[in-house]
């Protein structure tokens, strides 16, 4: 087991639980962007979904999330 120490926390953590992190905070940023495209599209984020069998009209918007993140880090 490969640890990695944290400093903010002081302990050591494993890869696992460093890509974890890294997932969660990728996830939310996802969210968040595809949350802002709705409410910019006059959509409610959080009705129920419209396409592919989202639970939640926001999810509708992942694939443009995912295309604006993109060019924002390419950038």
């Amino acid at each position: 087991m490969t640890g990695f120490p944290d400093t903010v926390r002081g302990t050591i953590r494993t890869q696992a639980e460093v890509d974890a992190e890294r997932r969660a905070v990728v996830d939310a940023q996802r969210e968040t962007v595809a949350r802002a495209i709705c409410s910019a599209c006059d959509e409610t984020p959080d009705h129920a979904g419209d396409a592919g069998g989202n639970a939640f009209r926001w999810q509708d918007y992942l694939k443009a999330a995912d295309a604006a993140i993109a060019v924002i880090v390419g950038a």
